[in-house]
């Protein structure tokens, strides 16, 4: 198996969590926290459904880890920014 984009699954997340982080912060929007967290896992699970419809052959096993992947550097951020 070869995980093909997981980095930049890693580096998106990473960069989404840190500039909704500074909005929900600099706008003081800590009661949509949670609706951005969520927004952003069906976001992803969105954009690996639309890789799937494009692939000839799907590797359900990347797809996994892409989510994994992109979820858990947003969260990290993003938490680390608004705590």
């Amino acid at each position: 198996m070869k995980l093909k984009n997981t980095w930049k699954h890693l580096l998106v997340g990473g960069l989404v969590g840190l500039f909704f982080g500074i909005i929900v912060n600099v706008f003081n929007l800590q009661s949509l926290q949670w609706f951005i967290a969520i927004a952003f896992f069906f976001a992803t699970l969105a954009w690996e459904q639309a890789q799937k419809a494009r692939a000839v052959i799907w590797n359900w096993l990347d797809a996994i880890v892409d989510v994994l992947a992109g979820n858990a550097a947003f969260l990290i951020i993003y938490f680390c920014i608004i705590k």
